[in-house]
């Protein structure tokens, strides 16, 4: 009884220390297929410091500690392989410019969700044209988050038709699928963030494995190294 105490009370620690981290994230960003100037996404992150939870990633990649991402704001940029600080929110803190908040649409978090769960009907997963589902996805989720004009009509069979009307038809008011926004920044001072650049989408994990997300590998031999 005494070592579980001892073990509650360390993963109880661990959390303390992790959790106000999150305010530093850095991560670094890689292009995936579709990428490349005024395409968005997919792009791949990195996470590198003071994550204290684990994002749910499509799983596809080779590289287990990356995970698949889009764009939320269409005039924000990034260069590929740049070192960034990320502060998550429910949408883009500077979504309408300076000071204006641009809260993230149920649409699009659905999509999202959809996707990195590896059920969007449509999207080519495996085969030779991922890249062009991934130019399609991000022309919706930039179209319900405003940025764009429509680039495709109702009922054309274009994927941007297929995503989107798949969108309309089961998105939940009110439900964002546990899909929330990276507000990417080119610096930190320890207090504030400047340089803002490209939004990004994560998927969180259900509370459990948050928790379990933010003890990490390091803190589980921790444990047994305090209880041996």
């Amino acid at each position: 009884m005494k070592n579980l105490s001892r073990v509650v009370i360390s993963l109880a620690a661990i959390a303390v220390v992790v959790g106000p981290a999150a305010a530093g994230m850095t991560l670094r960003i890689t292009g995936g297929p579709g990428s490349g100037p005024g395409r968005g996404g997919e792009f791949h992150i990195e996470p590198l410091s003071g994550w204290n939870f684990t994002p749910v990633r499509q799983g596809l990649l080779d590289d287990p500690f990356r995970f698949e991402t889009f764009c939320v704001e269409r005039t924000e940029y990034i260069s590929l392989g740049n070192t960034y600080y990320a502060e998550l929110s429910t949408g883009a803190t500077r979504g309408g410019g300076p000071g204006d908040f641009d809260p993230l649409c149920e649409q699009t978090a659905y999509l999202y969700s959809q996707f990195i769960n590896g059920d969007l009907d449509g999207y080519d997963y495996t085969g030779g044209t991922r890249a062009d589902s991934a130019v399609a996805l991000q022309d919706v989720i930039w179209y319900l988050e405003g940025e764009i004009s429509k680039t495709w009509s109702d009922g054309d069979g274009s994927l941007q038709d297929t995503f989107y009307q798949d969108a309309l038809a089961h998105a939940e008011p009110g439900n964002f699928y546990k899909v929330r926004v990276l507000n990417l920044w080119r610096h930190y001072d320890g207090q504030d963030f400047a340089g803002y650049a490209q939004d990004q989408l994560v998927m969180v994990p259900a509370p459990g494995a948050a928790v379990l997300g933010a003890l990490g590998v390091a803190g589980v031999i921790w444990i047994r190294r305090r209880l041996g």
